[in-house]
C-alpha cells in the first residue's frame, strides 16, 4: 500500500492521475465516470470492496458495500493479471472503491487507459484522484454524497400543485445516457400512467400531459441511474 501511495505522489508531481499513461489528458475517478458511461451499462457499479484472496495471476474481491447500480453486497469479483494496474501491489485486506463494468461472474479489465477506475482506502479516507482538485477525503462523507461522488444528476418535477394539465420533468447535470422509468399513480395506488425512456441523452424537459384526469392528489415515481424517487403532486381541476 506503502508503494501506491508513493506512485499517487509521484503521479501528482508529474501532473498525471494515479494511473500512470501515456496520454496527455488524465481524468479522475468522477470524469472517468461519466466518460465511459458506466452509469447507462446494466451492470455498472461502484463498490466498497477488500482484496479477498490473492495469487500469482489473479487478485479476488469480496464487495463490502454496494455505493452505485445493482445490489451486490457479499458477492465476488475478480480481476487477472495484466487487466488491472499495479497488480503486484494489492495486498490481502486492503479496501478499495472500485468502478466495475463486467458482469461479477466474467474477469474484470480496465480499457480506459487514461482514466481513475478505483481509489484507496487509507484509514477511514478515501484517497486517489476523485475529481479535479480533490484527492482525499473522508470515507464517510464519500459514502454520503449522491451516487457515490460520481453522479450530480437529477430530475425535478414542476409544477407539484397543477393549474393545467402538464407537469415537466427537468434533467439537471444530465451528463451521460441513461434509462428512464416514469409510473404515475393515483391515491389509491391505481396505475394512471407508465413512461419510458431509453437511453435518455438531453437537457431538454419531459412533459407529462394529465387530460381527462381528475382533480386530486397523484404521485409520480421515477427510477434512473439506480435510484428512484416519488413525488406527490396535486392536480387543481
Amino acid at each position: 500500500m506503502k508503494k501506491i501511495l508513493l506512485l499517487f505522489i509521484l503521479s501528482l508531481i508529474s501532473g498525471g492521475n494515479v494511473v500512470a499513461c501515456d496520454c496527455l489528458r488524465t481524468e479522475g475517478f468522477c470524469e472517468t465516470f461519466h466518460n465511459d458511461a458506466m452509469a447507462a451499462n446494466p451492470n455498472g457499479r461502484v463498490v466498497l470492496a477488500a482484496v479477498s484472496r490473492k495469487t500469482t495471476d489473479k487478485i479476488e474481491f469480496k464487495v463490502l458495500e454496494t455505493l452505485f447500480g445493482q445490489h451486490a453486497d457479499g458477492k465476488e469479483f475478480h480481476f487477472l493479471k495484466g487487466q488491472i494496474f499495479n497488480f503486484d501491489e494489492f495486498d490481502t485486506g486492503e479496501k478499495y472503491v472500485f468502478q466495475l463494468i463486467q458482469p461479477l461472474s466474467e474477469p474484470q479489465y480496465y480499457y480506459h487507459w487514461c482514466g481513475t477506475e478505483y481509489l484507496a482506502i487509507e484509514g477511514d479516507k478515501v484517497v486517489g484522484f476523485i475529481e479535479q482538485g480533490v484527492y482525499e477525503m473522508p470515507l464517510k462523507d464519500f459514502m454520503k454524497l449522491q451516487n457515490c461522488g460520481v453522479l450530480k444528476s437529477s430530475l425535478e418535477i414542476n409544477p407539484t400543485l397543477m393549474s393545467g394539465n402538464t407537469i415537466f420533468i427537468s434533467p439537471k447535470n444530465w451528463r451521460s445516457p441513461a434509462n428512464i422509468d416514469i409510473t404515475v399513480f393515483n391515491s389509491l395506488g391505481q396505475l394512471m400512467q407508465v413512461r419510458y425512456f431509453e437511453n435518455y441523452f438531453s437537457e431538454a424537459n419531459i412533459e407529462l400531459m394529465f387530460d381527462g384526469m381528475a382533480a386530486g392528489v397523484y404521485y409520480c415515481k421515477i427510477s434512473y441511474l439506480g435510484k428512484s424517487q416519488t413525488t406527490r403532486f396535486t392536480k387543481l381541476n
